[in-house]
């Protein structure tokens, strides 16, 4: 199973953006990540975000919210804020599950 740190979130709820961790491993050689951010309801305090991951090897992966805020001393990463979230491979829905440990984890 990989593990994979869900970035787009974290650009909508933090000043500081985040990058693709170096240490990643061999699977995860060259991929594209692509965000698009929907802030029309910014002022709602309401985002839209869509993030397409492209050359990721196939199989079951782990998709991690940062707990931890720049700023912050404690895991506080506002994991309540993320609703809707839709998970999909080559066209298809995926079913998606929350770690039953950790919140802040989903399972693909």
């Amino acid at each position: 199973m990989h593990r994979l740190p869900l970035f787009a979130m974290t650009l909508a709820f933090c000043s500081a953006p985040f990058a693709i961790a170096a240490s990643a491993s061999a699977a995860f050689a060259e991929p594209k990540l692509t965000v698009a951010l929907d802030a029309t309801q910014a002022a709602q305090k309401i985002y839209h975000i869509k993030e397409r991951i492209d050359g990721l090897a196939s199989g079951a992966f782990t998709f991690d919210y940062p707990k931890w805020i720049p700023g912050y001393h404690g895991p506080v990463g506002p994991i309540e804020g993320v609703v809707s979230l839709h998970v999909s491979s080559g066209g298809t829905s995926l079913e998606w599950r929350r770690d039953l440990v950790d919140m802040y984890a989903v399972h693909t």
